[in-house]
């Protein structure tokens, strides 16, 4: 995300004020000076066309270059309502790289989200039960493909997070393909997470061993964790007692940072959820609801000095009172 927070902001404001009725030519040509007046405007208006384009209509790619064309040309002599609503919808909806390949470049294991066996949109929690016996549960945004055989239980982890329970099945090996590697469970529970890069594992039962790509190879016992690639595996550390509370629909901060806990937070909310330099240390200690995210804010508002503002239902910030 930019940098700048109050950049960001003024973006998003400028988007909403570009979809309001009374927007015209002044207007527009006032966000045009505003964007090139520096890069860092530039770069925060392809943010927030990325993020709108996460929770908008697929536009076709076929169709950006004549928004671009309509917002950017300063020979047109006028635009009525109609054709600037349009111009800008199409290009507010379809940035640079168009929708697919926004979501490409940000989520590059994201594969085959439309085929997959199991998987959860933005702030949905699932439980699903394995044919041997065990269960999984996909957090927010997940993607898994289940391939069991006479041979073998197979999953492949695409994305998201997920917590596996391991059914008993002592004939047939548990492996978890993934784009870095593969896991093999012994007896146990172990939950991945797909960070911006590499992987998390955490054991809460048992062992898992992993096995990267390029060859590395460690064990990982129960109450470990550790973040790996596809070249390399960090040393092991303690997993926290409430590291699968989402399990639950919860979030359990612990004196956590403001910024920490909204982070998690926006996981589960369809847009933009930003936090202000001047609260973003601030410490919280609670239990907060994932799939209520306006009675999780409402918390916040109500026991720390913040308030939480809204350009829109898919822009919030989180800024001091």
């Amino acid at each position: 995300m930019a940098d700048d927070f109050d950049t960001l902001q003024q973006a998003a404001e400028w988007f909403v004020r570009l979809q309001d009725e009374d927007c015209n030519e002044q207007t527009l040509t006032a966000w045009r000076r505003w964007l090139d007046s520096d890069d860092a405007h530039r770069k925060a208006w392809e943010q927030v066309e990325e993020i709108q384009a996460s929770i908008g209509v697929i536009t076709s790619q076929t169709h950006s270059e004549p928004a671009v064309n309509a917002l950017r040309s300063n020979h047109q002599q006028s635009l009525n309502r109609r054709s600037l609503m349009r111009s800008f919808i199409l290009l507010a909806g379809a940035s640079s790289l168009g929708y697919l390949g926004w979501t490409h470049r940000l989520r590059p294991s994201l594969r085959l989200p439309l085929t997959a066996d199991i998987q959860t949109a933005t702030g949905e929690i699932r439980e699903h039960s394995l044919p041997d016996g065990g269960r999984v549960w996909l957090n927010t945004a997940s993607t898994l493909n289940v391939n069991f055989t006479p041979q073998q239980r197979l999953l492949e982890f695409i994305d998201g997070e997920v917590l596996i329970e391991t059914g008993k099945d002592p004939q047939r090996r548990f492996l978890v393909n993934l784009h870095e590697g593969q896991l093999e469970a012994l007896g146990t529970a172990f939950s991945i997470r797909r960070l911006s890069q590499g992987l998390r594992l955490q054991v809460h039962q048992g062992k898992v061993a992993i096995r990267t790509r390029h060859g590395h190879q460690r064990a990982v016992e129960a109450g470990q964790q550790t973040h790996f690639d596809a070249t390399a595996i960090n040393p092991v550390s303690p997993v926290a007692s409430h590291a699968v509370s989402w399990t639950d629909r919860i979030l359990l901060a612990d004196d956590t940072r403001l910024q920490d806990l909204i982070t998690e937070l926006a996981r589960y909310h369809q847009g933009y959820m930003g936090v202000a330099p001047a609260v973003a240390d601030l410490k919280v200690t609670g239990t907060f609801p994932v799939d209520n995210i306006e009675q999780a804010l409402s918390m916040l508002n109500h026991t720390l000095p913040v308030s939480v503002g809204r350009l829109s239902d898919w822009w919030i910030t989180i800024e001091a009172r």
